[in-house]
């Protein structure tokens, strides 16, 4: 008696059938993976823009709360302030006359004994450094007495514009700017005092100079005058970018009035 045996296998319209679902099952699957990646990049990208903006906020936020109280100026993409380094109580300044020491009583953080100026009160035309003025010529030493009195000797004699109405007296250091220069955000130092406010061309270009705060970045200044009741207040709109992400903050800092 004759026994057959059938073989089993795969048909080609099986194998045919097969390929075709494992190629739409490859190509949902790299679409996914796809997805996943490009998701992972703009999180990154946003958490990066994230970062460099508020890097940038918090230094510029630092800087206009540590400003000499008049010396804040902004021109739409420039910001310009003068640091304070210290802070004390002056018992004598030349007001009604020309000297060139000043009394006070010693600041709560120690100074160079030269190099710096000192600040009473404030002026639209602080900067100039006009003579009587706001801001004093650099300081040549400083010592202290067995009263606890200190005298600051200047490199010349100066006549302050007024007195303070709290008796304070700043230490401060030269100019800081933070502006927009081809297409980044910049912050600038030792360039001195100038009396109309700089643009970026007057300003330096190089290190130490000047140095990178954000990449990629676009901002705006604008300033609400002090009034009998607040405090003068800067406003910051900054927008930071890389690639198509974009990160926009408004903000606003609160400037120093105390005089």
């Amino acid at each position: 008696m004759r026994s057959w045996v059938r073989n089993s296998g795969f048909t080609l319209v099986e194998m045919i059938v097969v390929l075709v679902v494992l190629g739409v099952l490859s190509l949902g699957g790299t679409y996914f993976l796809a997805n996943s990646v490009d998701g992972y990049g703009s999180v990154v990208d946003r958490q990066q823009l994230a970062e460099r903006g508020r890097f940038a906020l918090e230094h510029m936020t630092r800087g206009v709360r540590n400003a000499l109280p008049g010396s804040v100026r902004v021109r739409n993409d420039c910001l310009e302030i003068v640091p304070v380094v210290t802070g004390a109580q002056y018992l004598s300044i030349p007001v009604a006359y020309v000297a060139s020491s000043v009394l006070t009583t010693p600041p709560p953080v120690m100074v160079p004994p030269n190099g710096l100026r000192l600040a009473v009160a404030a002026d639209a035309a602080l900067y100039g450094l006009s003579n009587p003025g706001a801001i004093s010529p650099t300081t040549v030493s400083m010592s202290v007495n067995s009263s606890g009195v200190q005298t600051i000797v200047l490199n010349s004699g100066h006549q302050f514009i007024s007195e303070s109405p709290r008796n304070r007296l700043y230490w401060i250091a030269t100019p800081i700017s933070y502006c927009i220069s081809a297409g980044h955000l910049w912050r600038y130092q030792d360039y001195g005092f100038v009396s109309v406010q700089p643009q970026p061309t007057d300003l330096p270009t190089t290190m130490p100079g000047r140095a990178l705060l954000a990449e990629t970045a676009s901002v705006v200044f604008a300033m609400d005058a002090a009034s009998l009741q607040n405090s003068s207040v800067v406003d910051v709109a900054l927008v930071v970018s890389q690639g198509d992400s974009q990160l926009e903050v408004v903000t606003k800092i609160q400037v120093r009035n105390v005089l």
